[in-house]
This record gives C-alpha cells, sequence and structure tokens, in this order.
C-alpha cells in the first residue's frame, strides 16, 4: 500500500510540472517607462516687500507647516514635514527683527522630518508643534502641525495644518496637497478669520487627466460686519446685516480697511489638464497685505509685510510603457522588401571585377547565348533551376501510442527504483 502511494505521488509530481505557474505581479510603477509625482503645501508663509532695501527679485520668506511628498521612477518616495523653513536666506531673523522689535525670534535652522522609500515612518512632537513623514515605494505622505502662530494683538493664528500626498494606485497617478488655517487675527483684532482651506490634486491614468483645486475663505468679518474675499478683493457678505442702520455695509467694510492699511484677495489657480501625460494644479491661497511703519525704523515707504495662507500645488506626470509586438511571419518575406520582390542577382547581369576575383572586363552580353558548361569528360552540365526535385519530409507528429509506452515505462522505472530503496534500507536495518 505504501508503495502504490508513494508511486502515486512521484506521478502526481511529473504531472504538476507541466501545470504552468500563475502570472508574475507587476513591480511598482512597471506600466510606465516614467513617472513623477508631486505634492507641495505651506500653510503660512511671510515674505516682505522693501522696494528699495532689497532690489533683486529673490524674497526673503518664512514658512510655517511646510509638506512635499514625491514618487519617481522606480519607485522611490520621498516625503518631508517642517514646522518651520527659513527660505531663501537664513539670515531672515536679523531682517524680521528689524521689521517687527517686539516678535519672538526665529531659529537658524530648519526643523525639519524626512523619510525615504527604504526608511521607518518618522515623528517629531513638541509642544504646539507635531511633524510626521512616511514614503514607500508606492506612498509617500507628509504632515505638519503648527499651533499658537504670530504676536498678540499683530496677527496670530490658532493653529496651521498641512497634508500632501503622492500615490500610484493602480494604474492612476495621484499627487492631493491640503492646508487648513483657523484662528486668524489681526489689525488689532479688527479682521477675523475662522477657517482658510486650500487643495490642490492632479491624477492621471494616461487616458484621462484629472485637476480639482479651491481656496475656500470662511468666517470672515471686518469691523463686526460679515465680509466675503475672492480674487475681486474684500466685499460685504449677501447675508450681513449692516451694523448701523442706514449705513452701507460695503462702506463700512471699505473704510476698516483704508484705516488699517490692510489689502486682501483670494490668489488665483492655475492648472494643466489638457494632457495625459502631464497634470498640475495650484491653488495660491489668502494673501494678505500689511503695511510695515517707516518712521524710525530705516524701511522705506511703501514697504508691505506680505501672508500667504493655504499654498498648495500638485503635479502628475508619466509615459507608457512601450511594447514591442513581433511582426507577423510571411513566407518569403525577407523583411527589407516586399514578398515577391525579385533578388538583386536575379535581375542584374552579374559583372567580374576585383571583389569577384576578376579584373575590369567587360560586362557580360546576356542577349547572346552562350553553350552550357560541360565537365572534364564532355558530359554536359545541367544548371539548377531554384525547383527542388527530391520529395519533401513531413513530419506527423508523435504517435499516441509510443507516448503511452514512454508514461507507462517511466512509471514501471519509478517503481523498481523504490523497491532498490527499500531492499537497501531493510539490508542496513538487519546488519
Amino acid at each position: 500500500m505504501n508503495r502504490r502511494r508513494r508511486t502515486g505521488l512521484v506521478f502526481i509530481a511529473l504531472l504538476l510540472t507541466a501545470v504552468p505557474g500563475a502570472p508574475r505581479a507587476l513591480a511598482v510603477g512597471e506600466q510606465f517607462e516614467g513617472y513623477q509625482t508631486n505634492a507641495t503645501g505651506s500653510a503660512y508663509t511671510v515674505f516682505p516687500s522693501l522696494p528699495t532695501l532689497i532690489p533683486y527679485d529673490a524674497s526673503v520668506e518664512a514658512t510655517v507647516a511646510l509638506t512635499q511628498a514625491t514618487l519617481s521612477t522606480g519607485g522611490s518616495g520621498f516625503g518631508k514635514a517642517s514646522t518651520f523653513w527659513p527660505g531663501v536666506f537664513a539670515g531672515i531673523g536679523p531682517l524680521a527683527k528689524l521689521l517687527c522689535a517686539e516678535c519672538p525670534p526665529l531659529p537658524d535652522y530648519p526643523i525639519v522630518v524626512e523619510s525615504r522609500e527604504f526608511e521607518d515612518p518618522k515623528q517629531s512632537e513638541h509642544p504646539g508643534l507635531s511633524m510626521k513623514t512616511e514614503a514607500s515605494a508606492g506612498k509617500a505622505t507628509a504632515e505638519a502641525v503648527a499651533a499658537e502662530l504670530g504676536t498678540p494683538g499683530v496677527f496670530t493664528i490658532g493653529s496651521a495644518k498641512t497634508v500632501s500626498t503622492s500615490a500610484l494606485e493602480g494604474d492612476t497617478l495621484k499627487a492631493v496637497s491640503t492646508a487648513t488655517i483657523s484662528g486668524v487675527e489681526f489689525a488689532a483684532s479688527q479682521i477675523k478669520i475662522d477657517s482658510i482651506q486650500t487643495v490642490s490634486e492632479a491624477a492621471t491614468d494616461m487616458k484621462t487627466p484629472t485637476c480639482a483645486g479651491s481656496a475656500k475663505v470662511s468666517g470672515l468679518t471686518i469691523a463686526g460686519q460679515k465680509a466675503v474675499v475672492d480674487k475681486d478683493g474684500v466685499r460685504a457678505a449677501d447675508d450681513g446685516e449692516p451694523l448701523v442702520p442706514g449705513v452701507d455695509p460695503n462702506q463700512a467694510i471699505l473704510a476698516a480697511l483704508d484705516a488699517s492699511g490692510v489689502k486682501m484677495r483670494v490668489v488665483d489657480g492655475t492648472e494643466k489638464c489638457d494632457s495625459a501625460a502631464e497634470v498640475s494644479r495650484s491653488s495660491g491661497g489668502l494673501l494678505i497685505q500689511l503695511p510695515i511703519p517707516s518712521p524710525g525704523a530705516g524701511i522705506p515707504p511703501g514697504s508691505t509685510m506680505n501672508v500667504l495662507l493655504g499654498s498648495t500645488a500638485a503635479s502628475s506626470a508619466a509615459a507608457p510603457a512601450s511594447t514591442f509586438e513581433e511582426p507577423e511571419f510571411v513566407p518569403g518575406d525577407t523583411g527589407a522588401v516586399p514578398p515577391g520582390t525579385p533578388i538583386l542577382e536575379e535581375s542584374v547581369a552579374r559583372v567580374p571585377g576585383p571583389t569577384a576575383g576578376g579584373g575590369f572586363a567587360e560586362p557580360v552580353d546576356t542577349a547572346s547565348p552562350t553553350p552550357p558548361p560541360t565537365t572534364p569528360t564532355g558530359e554536359s552540365v545541367v544548371p539548377f533551376d531554384g525547383e527542388e526535385t527530391s520529395d519533401a519530409y513531413e513530419f506527423d507528429g508523435v504517435p499516441g501510442g509510443l507516448v503511452a509506452a514512454l508514461m507507462l515505462a517511466g512509471v514501471i522505472g519509478v517503481r523498481i527504483i523504490c523497491r532498490f530503496m527499500e531492499r537497501l534500507f531493510t539490508m542496513g536495518a538487519v546488519r
């Protein structure tokens, strides 16, 4: 009974070797020739505008709650989160102190956390500050949160949070960045904003590009009057009742803004969504311009401190993987000329020359008949006309009886080997 079981198991193993395996799973991003996604967001960016003090285009800036997440060809993922980024120049601290003497000093180095696809997720927690990053071959995420920012009575923010994600989901590349800021007060608390939310999204599956984005400001009040701010500026809310009977709310809002010197507008977003190979979307957020007092500070007139709340951007680009299809075989097709085209030797008379071992002889006259060549015995040689004179060999396959006999012989051979091994082990046990 044991012999039969062993023989049956061996026979089944031989049959299983002929069963094809499961198809290989695609590696990350293998469906693309190359790809790149990028999502970035910042909750709070400050940069001064000094017309004569800084005569070049590069801006001095400081960014709070910055995030970035990228994926690129080969399964490379990267995530970066920073609660403070000093921008172009590390020496912004002295300049910021000049502009705002009562503001707390800024650190001279960035507070940042970074992760790559071959590293574990990272996290950094401090009072009022939080940073998280995680990266893999198929997804990268970065999150930064900051709370209680600014100087009371000048410009304060309750909380600022940004989240940026780049992901490869099946055949779709997707980048999304969001920024949320809440509890904003400035201009001696005459201007208040409940929340600002900015979103940018760009995705593509090499067939249909997708772009989406928005910047929404909620709960804006100016001197107690409900207001709305968009790309065209500030105006009274439609449902806002005038605080002073008989006074136009728009006139009250304009008077309050003129008194404080504050200007606000939502920066228009831009997008590129006409090609599935390259998609991008950006949302500027809310831009606030605050006047800088110039007396005694050495600051030129017309200088402003600009605050950009909720700036996000997302982009996805890819190229499809190239596919090679083997051409269909056509009998007689040499690959260079269409089938049936005469070759050079058949259409042009051969002319002896240096390459053929002869000299520069006159061309052969193909019009005059030439006698057939003869052998040394005088017999005529019949030229080969290109047609096969022997019978062609045809292969009809292996007979079914032979296949069955070979399988039976294999089974018998396995049984003989099993018996021989049993005897060998039995002899060793007796001894």
